[in-house]
């Protein structure tokens, strides 16, 4: 009788029971404190009323019980000294389940039941341990669901949110200014170092867009070259906005092989009479000199323009 009694138990579904076998009983909450911590705390069940005893916080280790069993790793072999409790863990959703292994002798069981009682401690992750001792009762007596509770923890959340959001909003303002330090120093060494700049004057005109390579100029930092071309673009166009969107630049003036470049600004819609500058950062070679480049500029949306700019030769 006693072995299937505990496979039920053990296949029965985790979810916690939705109220007592008595209407008129409420959920045992405990708020955490330190008479709470010095207290052992009574927990009534019945087989047929499991206890759920929830936590606020998750389980370290295995709970400790005095005569239980997990159900979950129960074996016909285990059953050799039948335990008195058996005991369901969740630690992934912060709750336990207990309740008798069989019936007491006053329900037509072997065992009285002022003697089915253990204890039962659990350890959380902050270092609180509870200690609570299960009895079995009637089963219009039982506690089918103990929450224990964290008065300040919803404070104490809201605190460290705050600290949290107030730190990374220092760290990134920070952050930011370093960054725009370090970018300003290294534009000011640029210009104090040797450089050159080539103007372009270099012209296209399609569907009333204006496309105008100006300029290649060309530093040097450590050793490391770096050039830039800029272009302008002007929407002359009444009847559509030009979408700016992709900056093409390929070498030697073939159009074909595009380089990996950078550039700026971001995509942006100009609309009539609207001009705006770009740079396109230009890849180059420590003792490469004269180039030639062939710029591209593609409409995302709106017509799908493009306007190509070949034979662009930088020569200082």
């Amino acid at each position: 009788m006693l072995l299937p009694l505990l496979i039920a138990l053990a296949t029965a579904a985790p979810t916690p029971p939705a109220q007592s076998a008595s209407p008129d009983r409420q959920v045992r909450r405990i708020p955490i404190d330190e008479t709470a911590l010095t207290r052992v705390h009574e927990v009534l069940t019945h087989p047929s009323i499991p206890a759920v005893i929830e936590f606020p916080e998750g389980i370290v280790g295995q709970p400790s019980c005095g005569d239980c069993i997990n159900l979950a790793r129960a074996t016909p072999q285990d059953m050799a000294t039948p335990p008195l409790f058996g005991v369901q863990l969740f630690p992934a959703e912060n709750y336990i389940v207990i309740k008798p292994t069989d019936v007491s002798a006053e329900e037509g069981g072997a065992i009285p039941s002022q003697a089915y009682l253990t204890s039962l401690n659990v350890r959380l992750t902050t270092g609180i341990t509870l200690t609570m001792l299960i009895r079995y009762a009637p089963a219009d007596r039982v506690d089918a669901r103990v929450v224990f509770t964290l008065p300040n923890r919803s404070a104490e959340s809201a605190y460290v949110r705050d600290a949290v959001a107030k730190a990374k909003a220092t760290l990134e303002a920070d952050f930011a200014k370093r960054v725009d330090s370090a970018v300003a120093t290294t534009f000011m060494r640029a210009l104090t170092e040797q450089h050159e700049c080539a103007p372009l004057s270099a012209k296209k005109w399609h569907d009333q867009v204006l496309l105008e390579a100006r300029e290649i100029c060309r530093y040097t930092i450590d050793s490391h070259p770096m050039a830039f071309l800029v272009f302008s673009i002007e929407n002359r166009s009444r009847a559509a906005p030009f979408h700016f969107g992709e900056v093409v630049l390929s070498s030697g003036g073939d159009a074909d092989a595009p380089l990996d470049v950078e550039s700026y600004p971001e995509p942006q819609e100009l609309k009539f009479q609207q001009k705006m500058t770009g740079v396109v950062r230009v890849p180059v070679e420590p003792s490469a000199r004269a180039a030639t480049y062939s710029l591209t500029i593609r409409e995302t949306g709106g017509k799908g323009r493009e306007l190509s700019l070949p034979g662009l030769i930088y020569d200082p």
